[in-house]
């Protein structure tokens, strides 16, 4: 009984560090739209997949010798009213990871520019 209890608290333990050391990316700046990678494997290429709203864009990276990279996303803007940011990042070796960001609905339905149907008067 108490090697069991051993063996699951062994197995859970190796659960948390995978996921601990698991890659991740995250949102760096929002203008223009740039993505830090980290704990991917080192010099790995890493494919990114980003749309924001109806705009995507697909990029493949390089990772450093530690297993990082940051992209900068020139055409894209991140916003209240962007209405969405996927990201996708997949590395050659098989690890991935990503994330979906749901942005506030805009008052005047969805652009962030001059509100639509005014006049000149």
């Amino acid at each position: 009984m108490l090697c069991g209890a051993f063996l699951a608290a062994l197995v859970l333990a190796g659960a948390g560090l995978s996921a601990a050391n698991a890659p991740r990316v995250r949102i760096a700046s929002s203008a223009p739209l740039a993505l830090r990678g980290e704990r991917f494997y080192a010099r790995e290429k890493v494919r990114l997949v980003v749309a924001v709203g109806t705009d995507t864009v697909r990029r493949t990276v390089v990772t450093t010798a530690a297993g990082s990279f940051t992209a900068v996303f020139a055409k894209l803007r991140l916003d209240r009213c962007s209405k969405r940011l996927k990201v996708a990042a997949v590395g050659a070796r098989g690890d991935r990871t990503g994330f979906t960001l749901e942005t506030l609905e805009c008052p005047d339905g969805g652009t962030t520019g001059a509100p639509t149907g005014s006049s000149a008067g």
